[in-house]
């Protein structure tokens, strides 16, 4: 070890130890560690659910919105001739499609988090029922929907066929038809 790095390490836990002195300090003379904090399952569910239907509608309109920008992109790029492409616009439309997948994946999240937490299975005598959480349900089936439209335009775009489900082979060429600049 190195002279640097001894400073180094010996700076990181001197901090670490002035924190934690001072926050151990608070603790000791507050009292706070003797004090119960307790919370319901309930309580839990209940945050766990207002938490998955805002992600969920939060990401189905920023996906939405993102996939309507998308489109009238390709649909500008489309329209100009080779000679006028402009280099921007693909890029630009290349970045709202990324981020409308990342806003499309983060809603499936929340809409499989919504259909985990609000299942429910209950066996009678003679019979079961299964109580499927709508609004999940629904928001995977838009969120999915949105995926295979923008994998539609993602087509256009670029000029090839790439199916909903790749296979490997699939996923190399795609790969193999991009630019240095794509890659």
């Amino acid at each position: 070890m190195n002279k640097d790095t001894i400073k180094r390490l010996v700076k990181q836990l001197g901090i670490g130890a002035l924190i934690g002195g001072l926050v151990g300090f608070l603790l000791g003379y507050f009292g706070l560690l003797e004090k119960t904090v307790v919370v319901s399952e309930t309580l839990l569910q209940d945050l766990a659910h207002l938490f998955g239907y805002l992600g969920l509608g939060l990401g189905l309109v920023l996906s939405g919105y993102l996939t309507v920008r998308v489109k009238h992109g390709v649909k500008q790029y489309l329209e100009v001739s080779e000679e006028e492409v402009d280099e921007n616009l693909y890029r630009q439309v290349n970045r709202y499609h990324g981020y409308a997948m990342v806003a499309i994946g983060v809603s499936i999240i929340f809409a499989f988090l919504l259909l985990f937490l609000g299942y429910q299975v209950t066996v009678f005598d003679d019979s079961a029922s299964l109580v499927i959480p709508i609004f999940g349900l629904l928001g995977l089936v838009i969120a999915i929907g949105l995926q295979m439209y923008l994998l539609k335009l993602y087509n256009s775009l670029r000029g090839i066929e790439m199916s909903l489900l790749p296979t490997v082979k699939e996923l190399k060429n795609n790969v193999m038809q991009q630019d240095e600049a794509e890659l």
